[in-house]
């Protein structure tokens, strides 16, 4: 039986305009099943003219002659071309916009050409390169507190800051699709409900609801905290807020508080009261549907269709789409700016800029801020990126404004996996300067080290700067003056590389030996603070980095030489590649007898899930492309690309050649990254959706073979390297391809 839907209007706090909102008949939720919510702008701050769009959407949505493509053109006889467009767009999934490719529109960044370089900031959670980036741009860390910092994760988008002597200071802001945050909240919601009824304690529930696992989206920022009934003071006194919290228009009032938290605890009776719905409706109908042996498979299978009992539920959506509204209210706290919004009416994009520099640190703090009084009115989980141009200078650089372009993001964090990120691995080849920021006090452990090896094996090596900060927390009996404590925390770098060497060869750690020894490591203290005269040494050390990062030669002279390599051994450095990945990956899986990698169903799932709706590779740690391109990448290199059978002219200088293998390893990089990313993300959407869409019993396993058939289209199996033989050509092709681009050759 057809099923058929009805319009209505609505309109956000912060908006004028009015938006309509129906569910498609021809489009699919995230389950597979049509009935899809839309949400589209109607372009009116008319309501009796919005209540007539309403009205002809009602119509079309009646009419089931109106539901193909071809019946377009008669639509737009009959009806509004907004209703027209809002029914027929996108029934096939369109890409969001670049929010890169939006931020260049409006802002652009200056280029070689204008004497800037690019420096892209990598380090651990908690390293202190957000700190660092504040003294770079010379902010006050007590009364501007810009880029905020935390002991937790902090910066979750991506920031490019440009340093220039202009009068002016202008920000352009980018955010996350209505998409994206709307699967966050729904898996906020989904996660405390279900902790809910599995009857775990109240602050639990709270938490799930408002942090998301990842810690990347924390609802509390957007709509506030519950004000816990028994606040400990064992080990924090309230501390007086600085001046610049005082005078903020983010100062939530008392009656502010108090309605924030009326509306959080009614969305909290939402959930709670609709998930034990859903609960008790799934375990009425567990008998007939999944056997009742306690068995983790039997678990999985209980638990997939609660969240399918749930998520069918009226009352699933509807709270999910009043924490949207609210959080769509928020935009209401960011004053002046342009703003530009899609057709949802959601907001894409924010420019704004001003002479006054206090005017315009308050005017962006909403979308930057983590600061605990201004929960319920920050924006900052929403923001995808941000870039900033204004006349920023710190007090211990005298000379002129540096013009280096000071990119930040996401810390590496410390997960077991040893890839870095598709995207920071494109942002590494693209930048001019790569500075690893990395923690004195305990330096070079796992990711550090696994930032250190990508460098190397993609060609980067050249670019390579290392910051160690808290070097002020260095102490010991042994280390009486600065030269013992850099030489203590050197010692852990040589570590580190001989540790690179025993992976990917001694050329390898040689080279990133002679890096280092060309004074591209600096060491920093209190850097949290604003450096003072007694503070010469940090200040000094960072003076010297800036002038280092500046004096980048980013001309690449000619080579008089080129390499030649050895193909006989691809297909079993890719062999090898294969052995290791899926090691890892069936593990991941649950496919192998092996469980020291397994992870949870339910992130297996969430990772489809990415794959599918966002086009994003990864989950908290889980990064199956990356993995796969740094496992080949890794084995090429060993293999071939570092041990060149001949030159073609031999007598050419160590420092020649290298740079040549360093061009042939970027090169490869590029080509390999783009050439898994197509064959694994862009050829396999409708698989990935089909995967994430599997539910009840066996779902969990069926899921995961079908997320391995996926890995195997790029790269097989090794016992199936016969079969498959067209997929191993195909990165031979690539990498024979990326020698000849470079000058150099294959031999077989």
């Amino acid at each position: 039986m057809t099923t058929y839907y009805k319009a209505s209007k609505s309109r956000s706090q912060n908006r004028k305009s009015w938006c309509m909102m129906f569910r498609h008949p021809l489009r699919k939720d995230a389950k597979g099943k049509s009935g899809l919510k839309i949400r589209r702008g109607l372009g009116t701050e008319n309501e009796s003219e919005a209540e007539l769009l309403v009205q002809q959407m009602n119509l079309l949505l009646k009419d089931e002659f109106y539901w193909t493509l071809s019946s377009r053109q008669r639509a737009l006889l009959e009806f509004d071309e907004r209703v027209v467009n809002a029914f027929y767009e996108n029934l096939e999934p369109k890409k969001n916009p670049d929010p890169w490719e939006i931020r260049e529109e409006l802002l652009p960044l200056p280029t070689l050409k204008e004497g800037y370089k690019k420096v892209q900031i990598v380090g651990t959670t908690g390293a202190g390169k957000t700190t660092l980036l504040r003294q770079f741009i010379g902010t006050d860390p007590e009364k501007e507190r810009f880029p905020s910092t935390s002991t937790a994760k902090t910066t979750i988008c991506d920031m490019e800051i440009i340093p220039c002597d202009q009068d002016q200071y202008e920000a352009v802001v980018t955010f996350f699709s209505y998409e994206k945050v709307r699967m966050y909240v729904e898996e906020c919601v989904f996660n405390a409900g279900k902790s809910f009824v599995k009857d775990e304690p109240e602050q639990t529930v709270i938490r799930h609801l408002l942090e998301h696992t990842e810690q990347r989206f924390r609802l509390n920022y957007l709509l506030g905290n519950l004000t816990p009934k028994k606040r400990s003071t064992l080990f924090n006194k309230p501390s007086n807020p600085t001046k610049a919290h005082e005078i903020s228009n983010l100062s939530v009032t008392i009656d502010e508080r108090k309605q924030m938290e009326d509306t959080l605890k009614n969305i909290l009776e939402l959930v709670t009261k609709s998930a034990e719905k859903a609960w008790l409706k799934t375990e009425q109908s567990i008998i007939t549907t999944i056997p009742q042996d306690d068995n983790e498979e039997n678990a999985e299978s209980f638990e997939s269709l609660f969240e399918e009992v749930w998520k069918e539920d009226a009352s699933f959506s509807t709270t999910v789409e009043q924490i949207m509204e609210e959080i769509e209210n928020r935009f209401s706290f960011v004053s002046g700016g342009k703003w530009t919004y899609n057709s949802q009416e959601w907001a894409v994009s924010w420019h704004f800029s001003t002479s006054n520099r206090r005017e315009f640190l308050e005017a962006i703090k909403p979308m930057t801020s983590n600061y605990a009084n201004f929960f319920g009115k920050l924006i900052t989980p929403l923001v995808q990126g941000i870039r900033i141009v204004g006349p920023f200078q710190p007090t211990w650089h005298n000379e002129e404004i540096p013009k280096l372009i000071f990119m930040d993001g996401e810390g590496i964090g410390h997960k077991a996996g040893s890839s870095i990120s598709t995207s920071l691995s494109k942002k590494l080849d693209d930048v001019d300067a790569i500075l690893l920021v990395d923690n004195a006090q305990s330096p070079m452990l796992t990711e550090p080290i696994n930032v250190l090896k990508h460098i190397v094996t993609s060609g980067n090596t050249s670019k390579l700067f290392i910051c160690f900060t808290h070097f002020d927390e260095v102490k010991g009996d042994n280390l009486p003056d600065i030269s013992d404590k850099e030489n203590h925390v050197l010692g852990s770098l040589e570590n580190a590389l001989y540790e690179i060497g025993k992976k990917l060869g001694s050329n390898a750690e040689r080279h990133l030996m002679k890096q280092i020894q060309n004074d591209t490591f600096f060491f920093v203290g209190g850097i949290q603070h604003t450096l003072t005269e007694e503070d010469e040494y940090t200040s000094s050390q960072l003076s010297n980095l800036v002038d280092a990062l500046e004096s980048i030669n980013d001309e690449v002279e000619p080579s008089e030489t080129f390499p030649i390599y050895n193909g006989t051994t691809v297909a079993l450095a890719i062999h090898k590649a294969a052995e290791e990945y899926y090691e890892l990956w069936n593990g991941v899986l649950n496919l192998s007898y092996d469980k020291t990698y397994k992870q949870h169903w339910r992130r297996i799932q969430a990772l489809s899930r990415r794959f599918a709706e966002l086009g994003e590779d990864e989950y908290d740690g889980l990064k199956p492309l990356a993995d796969m391109i740094m496992m080949v990448r890794d084995h090429i290199f060993i293999s071939i690309l570092d041990c060149p059978l001949e030159w073609t002219v031999e007598h050419a200088s160590d420092e020649l050649k290298q740079t040549v293998k360093d061009t042939v390893a970027m090169e490869f990089n590029k080509n390999l990254q783009s050439f898994l990313a197509h064959t694994i993300w862009d050829n396999q959407m409708s698989q990935w959706s089909q995967a994430y869409n599997r539910s009840g019993q066996g779902s969990t396993k069926i899921r995961a073979k079908d997320m391995q058939l996926i890995f195997k289209s790029a790269l097989p199996e090794p016992h199936e390297f016969q079969i498959q033989k067209t997929m191993v050509h195909s990165i031979y092709e690539i990498l024979k391809q990326s020698v000849e681009n470079c000058g150099g050759k294959i031999v077989v």
